[in-house]
């Protein structure tokens, strides 16, 4: 048990995809580091959510000639999963190409990867932060055993909500709109043996249905996780037709309701199509899947023209050619591609706090507006911004010029 007050170098919270890579990164850069997750495992909303696909790691292409957009932690994370998970990268009609992957994979690659960089950690929910003027002077985690209190000299935020400035009161980049959140189901005694079959014939009966006025039009948003139908089960997405956020992702009635949703379409199915006569709910992901919190303040804000209009930064940390989503509850998923299937980079000050000198930002928590952070969400990115951000904090604690850390960086 790790007692207290205890000093570190640097204090990562949240253990997605985000976090592993800053707390790898630091570490590499030969700081003392500690993560602090409140989850049973590791892996954030791309396990525990069952996200499903990694996106963002691609240029636009061809899956016969992929081509990588980043570099260094995220590439070599992306070809670890795909040896694990052995499922091959799939695209759409425009080329947009992302790698599906198991989740049990993606578990123990981040069980390997903490284990292997000596990785301290911490499972605590991070319950009040401290400051010095503009400096954060402590961090206070809670468990059911102990309360700690970390004296850290810089701080990571991946939490994906913007926990430190939300608990520190600052200035946040807050959506006027709302992104539909979705949840990860898995049906069992499937018949269908191809993905593609069992999406269009799932789409062909519930468009029927409908039609016949026995199931709700708003209910049927949906879409098969790529590389899951196996063994007689197979994952879909469900686009939740209720509002749902951080705040009350977590609610148990929010899946109840989803529950009873599903039981009326299941009992439709099996009523009205022999191929789906035996087709049951497995289970549901153990998160609903939120896409969009409020965010940190940076030193800069990317914005969605300069995602769309290919923007290159000289402190670039990130890269990618991820086109801008929304998943409107209504209207469905509207994307916005990128101008000539370019690509968009995203500068190291979009990491650092523009209140608290020793904050950086990881993941969906970077400074970005809505239409740039319904791009930069996605894990690619995600694994970019978390390394970078370790960088960057070791980089403030050894007084690295800017040169000198971007120079250390691999994206």
């Amino acid at each position: 048990m790790l007692e207290t007050p205890h000093n570190v170098d640097v204090v990562v919270i949240g253990a997605g995809a985000a976090g592993i890579a800053a707390s790898i990164a630091a570490k590499k850069s030969g700081v003392s580091v500690l993560l602090i997750d409140k989850n049973a495992h590791f892996g954030g909303k791309a396990t525990h959510a069952e996200v499903g696909t990694i996106c963002g790691v691609y240029h636009i292409g061809t899956i016969e000639n992929p081509q990588f957009i980043v570099k260094g932690f995220a590439k070599d994370f992306t070809q670890r999963l795909f040896q694990k998970s052995k499922i091959p990268i799939q695209s759409n009609s425009k080329g947009l190409m992302f790698l599906p992957y198991k989740m049990e994979d993606f578990k123990s690659l981040c069980d390997e990867l903490i284990a292997e960089n000596e990785i301290a950690v911490l499972k605590a929910t991070v319950t009040a932060v401290q400051k010095e003027g503009n400096l954060i002077s402590a961090i206070i985690a809670s468990n059911d055993q102990d309360t700690f209190t970390i004296v850290p000299k810089t701080v990571i935020d991946c939490s994906g909500n913007a926990i430190v400035s939300h608990l520190l009161e600052l200035p946040l980049i807050q959506d006027d709109n709302y992104q539909a959140a979705s949840q990860v189901v898995v049906f069992e005694n499937v018949t269908h043996t191809s993905e593609m079959n069992l999406q269009l014939a799932l789409i062909h009966q519930l468009k029927k249905g409908v039609l016949e006025g026995k199931i709700q039009t708003e209910t049927i948003a949906f879409h098969l996780v790529p590389g899951s139908l196996e063994n007689g089960r197979a994952a879909f997405k469900w686009t939740l037709p209720f509002e749902v956020g951080f705040i009350n992702a977590n609610d148990p009635l929010l899946k109840s309701k989803l529950l009873d949703l599903l039981t009326i379409i299941v009992q439709y199915l099996n009523d009205s199509n022999e191929h789906f006569k035996n087709l049951s709910i497995h289970r549901l992901a153990e998160q609903i899947g939120w896409r969009i919190a409020p965010r940190g303040v940076g030193k800069t804000i990317l914005t969605e023209k300069e995602v769309l209009d290919g923007a290159k930064f000289q402190t670039a940390i990130a890269a990618s050619s991820w086109p801008v989503e929304f998943w409107d509850i209504d209207k469905g998923l509207q994307v916005n591609y990128i101008s000539r299937n370019d690509y968009y980079e995203i500068p190291a000050a979009c990491l650092e706090s523009n209140f608290i000198s020793n904050l950086f930002f990881g993941g969906s928590t970077i400074s970005a507006d809505k239409g740039a952070i319904a791009s930069a969400r996605v894990m690619g990115v995600c694994l970019q911004t978390g390394y970078a951000a370790g960088v960057l904090s070791a980089g403030k604690i050894n007084s690295w010029s800017l040169e000198d850390t971007l120079n250390r960086l691999r994206f």
